[in-house]
């Protein structure tokens, strides 16, 4: 059994439905908190410590992270499908 059900409501409607808080406020002050930090760092090693902000730990791990997910293999393969010399001479 299948049943779909459609709600038409605004996030803050279910948002305030689900009881959740609403953040937009704290989220605003974050953000002009992040661009006022952003646009004082002068220094490149100052937005790193930004962006990264565990330091040279966090840069670390963001490599690391980097590094092995380049040496996954994908557990997919791209399968070519044979095609017929015959067939092929008969298109041309």
């Amino acid at each position: 059994m299948k049943i779909n059900i459609t709600i038409e409501a605004t996030p803050e409607e279910i948002r305030e439905a689900m009881g959740l808080p609403d953040v937009r406020n704290f989220h605003e002050e974050v953000m002009k908190d992040l661009q006022a930090r952003v646009k004082a760092a002068q220094d490149p090693k100052e937005l790193m410590k930004i962006v990264f902000p565990g330091g040279d730990v966090g840069k670390t791990l963001w490599e690391q992270t980097m590094k092995n997910m380049s040496l996954l293999k994908p557990e997919f393969s791209i399968r070519q499908e044979k095609t017929d010399p015959d067939k092929q001479k008969n298109k041309a």
